[in-house]
């Protein structure tokens, strides 16, 4: 986790830096008028905001950030946990789908309104857990088609190994001269977040079969691997939630 707040810091650190100049000149501007009711105008810097989100990455927090009418910083955090029990075709299945991620993001008004375009990476912690029961039939492991009576349980597991996954994405929320307050925002977008990795094993495989099933298994977790690259090969993100901005 520590890594993840080292990332966290630099990015932040990188946006001020680049920030810092655009914020400065405005300042300066407004020193050099002197008319002190610039003083009260929102629009200047809108400071610290904070609000939950609910989406496809489970229940989430912003905080972040407004500099000005067209940029703001977000660090965003969500965690979803999900188990799912059915029975297709006499077969007892049980997954278990978590999911932690933290993110580090820049949104860009261009229009200093309420659109906005945005960047950032992802710290995932991702994976799904699976079991199933086999009652009868027949099923096609790597080559090989068995009985599913000799197969017994089975159980696989998928994991995401890149820890870090750059975002794109659009959305809505608040930009030009919003007052402190609350104010609804959505995002929509896309984690590129890598290849998975299939882990197949079958717990209470009959004796007679378990040398071949040495060799169709990694074949079998290949296929699974490219189904799901092609079905799902970047990580939609919608939310929808609000902010209070201070």
């Amino acid at each position: 986790m520590s890594k993840v707040f080292h990332l966290f810091t630099a990015m932040l650190a990188s946006l001020l830096f680049l920030c810092g100049p655009a914020v400065a000149n405005d300042y300066a501007d407004y020193a050099l008028t002197d008319d002190p009711s610039l003083a009260d105008d929102p629009s200047a810097i809108s400071g610290f905001f904070i609000g939950p989100q609910v989406g496809t990455l489970g229940v989430g927090l912003n905080l972040g950030y407004q500099f000005n009418d067209y940029f703001k910083v977000r660090l965003n955090a969500n965690h979803l946990p999900l188990s799912i029990s059915q029975t297709i075709d006499d077969i007892d299945f049980r997954a278990k789908y978590k999911s932690t991620t933290f993110g580090a993001l820049a949104d860009v008004h261009p229009f200093s309104g309420h659109f906005r375009l945005t960047g950032g990476v992802y710290y995932m912690d991702m994976s799904v857990d699976v079991t199933a029961k086999l009652a009868g039939g027949s099923y096609k492991i790597g080559d090989t088609t068995y009985d599913g009576s000799k197969l017994g349980s089975g159980k696989g597991t998928v994991e995401w190994e890149r820890n870090f996954a750059p975002y794109l994405g659009l959305g809505y929320g608040s930009g030009a001269g919003d007052e402190p307050g609350f104010s609804f925002h959505m995002d929509a977008g896309v984690l590129f977040y890598g290849d998975p990795t299939v882990k197949v094993d079958f717990t209470s495989a009959d004796s007679t079969v378990r040398d071949q099933l040495k060799q169709d298994i990694p074949k079998y977790e290949r296929k699974a691997e490219n189904d799901i690259k092609d079905t799902l090969p970047v990580w939609p993100v919608l939310s929808l939630g609000f902010i209070y901005r201070f």
